[in-house]
């Protein structure tokens, strides 16, 4: 990936934006080649302003904004959660957030970029903080709503804002890093979940895999039963714990989810607080795991070709229509259980 000199890149997005006026950002950056936050930062001065990277203080302040909309993805899910980041704590050099339904942990110490962001759209302006690692990837994005106290973003914007206004980026990778690295970071912690294990305690990453050991089984699904849940859970009022994460944040929803959409590759759930955008057909696995102890929790997890982590999804309460639901992820496709 190289990250061009800013005048050369303005005109080859501003060309492709031209003939895909409904491309967004980060496919944008793919197809360009480059880094999604190089294209934020051609905005500075304008659209984007570069802010300090003491994150921690900057996310404390954001309390005074109201209600807001966190947006966490990988390569093949997005998860939107209203909330508010009015409650935070630390563990570690991580910050975790949480109001009702809404949780992130957020593993500020991978973040490397930041930018508050205006930017029109359909007609409106959307205010929204923006951060990046050091390969310019986005780890995180908080977004003003209508419920948001937009009359203070300014503010918190001026406080925070870089004496480094340059719309150039330098972007990088960690040395030696491989695909799958940053699982047992983004998984492994019980802050919300836990992504199966092997016996040696390395993730569970491998397609063709299946574990059984003296405290976890884990049981192949087929990649299609995502949509099968999802489903089943909207028919039921089945409370969930949806999770997504990357290498700098993971983020859920808990409670039920009730409009499910199929929309070409993506399956959506659009709600009122929660929006999940899935592109299943780029699942490669994905697992049953049942806990082998008296209380027999179960969790469903799916990773892409790379055998990353996707989408895990599972119920606190384990009532009844959770059970009907993992009953259901056995089906397989959408298809399948329509014939």
């Amino acid at each position: 990936m190289l990250d061009l000199e800013p005048a050369k890149l303005r005109s080859r997005w501003q060309t492709l934006r031209e003939e895909n006026p409904k491309l967004r950002i980060r496919d944008a950056a793919d197809q360009l080649d480059v880094s999604e936050a190089a294209l934020v930062a051609l905005g500075v001065g304008e659209t984007a302003t570069r802010l300090q990277s003491n994150w921690t203080d900057l996310l404390f302040e954001l309390h005074r904004l109201g209600s807001v909309m966190g947006l966490t993805r990988n390569d093949h899910a997005v998860h939107e959660r209203h909330g508010n980041y009015g409650k935070l704590e630390m563990l570690g050099d991580v910050v975790i957030a949480k109001d009702g339904g809404f949780e992130a942990a957020l593993f500020i110490s991978r973040w490397t970029m930041g930018f508050a962001v205006s930017e029109s759209s359909h007609g409106q302006v959307r205010k929204s903080f923006q951060f990046f690692d050091e390969e310019g990837v986005a780890v995180h994005k908080i977004y003003l709503t209508e419920q948001s106290c937009s009359e203070l973003f300014e503010d918190v914007v001026t406080q925070f804002r870089s004496a480094d206004q340059s719309d150039v980026v330098q972007v990088g990778s960690r040395p030696g890093q491989k695909p799958g690295d940053d699982i047992d970071v983004l998984w492994s912690s019980r802050i919300f979940s836990d992504w199966p294990k092997s016996a040696d305690g390395r993730a569970l990453t491998d397609p063709d895999m299946s574990l059984k050991s003296a405290s976890v089984q884990a049981d192949p699904l087929d990649t299609g039963s995502v949509e099968v849940v999802l489903n089943r859970a909207a028919e039921l009022g089945t409370p969930l714990v949806v999770v997504v994460g990357n290498s700098g944040a993971v983020q859920l929803h808990r409670g039920p989810v009730q409009k499910i959409l199929r929309t070409g590759p993506w399956i959506n759930v659009l709600d009122e607080t929660f929006n999940l955008h899935l592109r299943d057909n780029q699942l490669a696995a994905g697992w049953r795991i049942r806990e082998l102890t008296d209380i027999g929790a179960i969790s469903l997890c799916w990773s892409d070709g790379q055998h990353r982590p996707v989408l895990q999804i599972f119920s606190e309460d384990r009532s009844g229509s959770w059970d009907e639901c993992v009953k259901a992820s056995v089906n397989g496709n959408q298809r399948d259980v329509a014939a």
